[in-house]
């Protein structure tokens, strides 16, 4: 695999689906049903790649124990929203004292 740009890493990625492809026994005689496969593999290696962000929430808040509604939860909430506020207005408070 070679060093590169983004186009390198999408090759990069298209040669490891392949090989788990072939792992799988994608052996279909169809080449649109072996291009969907493929494609299917090649999201779903990207998504392996991401940080938590696809990981489901937490049902209760990490600092309090209130219900997180299934909607954060979908999208990876780990505090319910006065704490995911507060730590926001933190991380801001932050970035502005390092940029004067």
């Amino acid at each position: 695999m070679r060093e590169g740009g983004c186009y390198d890493r999408l090759e990069d990625d298209y040669v490891l689906a392949s090989i788990a492809l072939a792992r799988k026994g994608g052996g279909m005689t169809d080449p649109i049903e072996r291009a969907q496969e493929q494609e299917q593999a090649n999201r779903d290696a990207a998504l392996e790649r991401l940080p938590g962000q696809c990981r489901p929430g937490l049902t209760e808040c990490e600092e309090c124990g209130e219900p997180i509604t299934e909607i954060r939860r979908q999208l990876g909430a780990r505090l319910c929203v006065p704490h995911q506020n507060a730590v926001e207005a933190e991380q801001k408070k932050r970035r502005a004292r390092t940029c004067v």
